[in-house]
């Protein structure tokens, strides 16, 4: 069983992570979702950014505490 730590998004004009307006809950959930057409606003900036998995990632413990990470092609 894993535990979800975070899901952020990545706004390459200020090369920052901010915390997703979407929540998937499970680390299977975030891999099967489809997540075309969703934008959010820069927090720093205000530039609308997609919401796609391409530019986010995602981060979950297991129940020993090892962290793992789901990211997009774009993110990093």
């Amino acid at each position: 069983m894993s535990h979800t730590v975070k899901c952020e998004i990545k706004c390459k004009e200020h090369n920052i992570c901010f915390k997703s307006p979407i929540f998937f809950g499970t680390p299977g959930t975030f891999t099967s979702a489809i997540t075309y057409g969703n934008i959010v606003s820069c927090p720093i900036g205000g530039e609308m950014i997609p919401c796609n998995k391409d530019n986010m990632r995602f981060q979950y413990r297991d129940d020993n505490g090892r962290v793992f990470h789901e990211e997009g092609k774009d993110t990093f």
